[in-house]
């Protein structure tokens, strides 16, 4: 029975190192950073989730830290709510048209003074995003942003992720948030760190 267990936690380890690399892929995934950077913090998210709010401004300032040199890459996770499905579908979309824009809509939306449940809301953020509404929603139309998220949420099903923030960082999981800009630093540069 033990050997079972050991076997199950070891596939899983490959599963979530898998997962990192795959998603580090700059056509796949919004990233701030260099994909061959030394490190890398994946970060499933939620744009309604208060955790994930929370860590936003640690992952910037991890991300801007040229000691560290680490790539930061955010996974749209939507489990809260369908205006989160909706504001994740947009996102994945302003990426794949201009994945410029994606950063300003994402840092917007996270920093918790905006209702994403309304679409005039969204409607305003994609234009001041430098993005013509009607044609996002178009190309919406045309699946790849939902086909996008759909992978996203099999891989993090395939993960066994019940909610968000959820971590890989330099291929180990960390589930919930840090308390700390310090703690996660000190998960990136210290791989033995508990």
């Amino acid at each position: 029975l033990k050997q079972m267990e050991n076997l199950k936690q070891q596939q899983h380890r490959a599963l979530v190192e898998q997962v990192g690399r795959q998603l580090r892929d700059p056509q796949r995934s919004p990233a701030l950073g260099k994909p061959d950077s030394k490190h890398y913090v994946m970060e499933f998210f939620d744009f309604n989730c208060g955790y994930c709010k929370y860590m936003e401004p640690f992952m910037k300032e991890v991300s801007e830290d040229p000691k560290l040199d680490v790539q930061v890459v955010y996974v749209n996770y939507p489990v809260l709510a369908e205006s989160s499905q909706k504001a994740a579908v947009l996102g994945l979309a302003l990426y794949q048209m201009k994945p410029e824009s994606y950063l300003k809509f994402h840092r917007v939306l996270m920093n918790g003074e905006h209702e994403i449940d309304k679409e005039e809301t969204l409607r305003k953020l994609v234009a001041e995003c430098g993005m013509d509404y009607e044609a996002v929603v178009d190309y919406i139309r045309g699946e790849k942003p939902v086909k996008q998220l759909m992978e996203y949420m099999s891989l993090g099903r395939s993960l066994g992720i019940a909610g968000t923030p959820y971590f890989i960082i330099d291929g180990r999981e960390y589930r919930g948030a840090f308390p700390s800009v310090e703690a996660l630093k000190a998960r990136i540069t210290d791989a033995s760190a508990p």
